[in-house]
């Protein structure tokens, strides 16, 4: 059985520097385990093997940088954002939270 959200999260991140030669699959398990490590509340999927609910914008190329990359992530708890920036999240610039 699937987990209901409670609220979805908008985090803005940037690729730049030594960053710009991270592939998108790797980009992905980074923040997976930043999610972890954070203990924050986030849904996952149901079924056999249930994932962390996320979903990334486009992917961008490898060597090229940008200022505004994007991923939502559903959460089963509401959290203030300044409590998720303090639980070990400095690389998230902004949150956007709807």
């Amino acid at each position: 059985m699937k987990e209901a959200y409670v609220m979805k999260v908008r985090i803005k991140f940037t690729k730049e520097g030594p960053m710009k030669f991270v592939g998108h699959l790797d980009t992905m398990r980074y923040f997976q385990k930043a999610i972890r490590r954070a203990e924050l509340p986030i849904a996952f999927s149901g079924g056999y093997s249930p994932h962390m609910i996320m979903s990334f914008a486009a992917p961008l190329g490898v060597g090229v940088t940008s200022t505004g990359e994007y991923f939502d992530m559903e959460l089963t708890a509401t959290i203030p954002t300044d409590e998720m920036r303090a639980r070990q999240c400095p690389w998230w610039q902004q949150l956007i939270i709807w």
